[in-house]
C-alpha cells in the first residue's frame, strides 16, 4: 500500500480549487511510498510512540507557494504560518522514529505546506497563476 504520515487538514478546502486527486486537505510529514500491508500496524505504533509526548499546537495557513518555482509550478500549496516551527519539529521527530524502526521514506527537506493543486493541464496552469498572484484569502465564514 502507498503510505504517508500526515496531519489531517481542515474540513473546508484550503483553496477554491480542486484538491489533488480529490484527497482531503492534509499536511504530509513523511512520504513512505509502498509499505507492505504486514507492516501497517508497526507503522502506526511507531508514529504514535513518537508523537505522544509532544504538546498539541495550532497552525494557520498563510500565502501560496509552488514547487519547484512559482514561475514553473507543478504543485501549488498553502504555506504554514503560525505553527510552522512546531510542524517542523513534529516532522523531525516523526522521521527520526521512522528511521529508527527501519521505515524508508522520502528524505527531501521538509517544507510545511498543504497541497491545493497539482498542475497537469493548461487549465491548471491558469488556476496556479491566479492563486499565486492573489496571495492569501480570508478564511471562509
Amino acid at each position: 500500500m502507498r503510505a504517508f504520515v500526515s496531519i489531517a487538514g481542515p474540513s473546508a478546502p484550503p483553496a477554491p480549487a480542486d484538491g489533488p486527486e480529490g484527497a482531503p486537505p492534509h499536511l504530509t510529514l513523511a512520504f513512505l511510498g509502498e509499505v507492505a500491508d504486514t507492516r501497517s500496524e508497526s507503522l502506526v505504533a511507531c508514529v504514535r510512540r513518537a508523537v505522544a509526548p509532544l504538546p498539541r499546537f495550532e497552525l494557520t495557513l498563510a500565502g501560496y507557494g509552488a514547487f519547484p518555482t512559482a514561475a514553473h509550478p507543478r504543485v501549488v500549496f498553502r504555506e504554514v504560518g503560525e505553527g510552522a516551527d512546531a510542524t517542523i519539529a513534529l516532522a523531525a521527530v516523526t522521521r527520526r522514529a521512522l528511521e529508527h524502526d527501519g521505515f524508508a521514506f522520502d528524505r527531501r527537506p521538509f517544507v510545511p505546506h498543504v497541497t491545493v493543486l497539482r498542475v497537469r493541464r493548461p487549465a491548471d496552469r491558469e488556476t496556479a497563476r491566479s492563486l499565486l498572484s492573489e496571495g492569501p484569502r480570508p478564511p471562509p465564514e
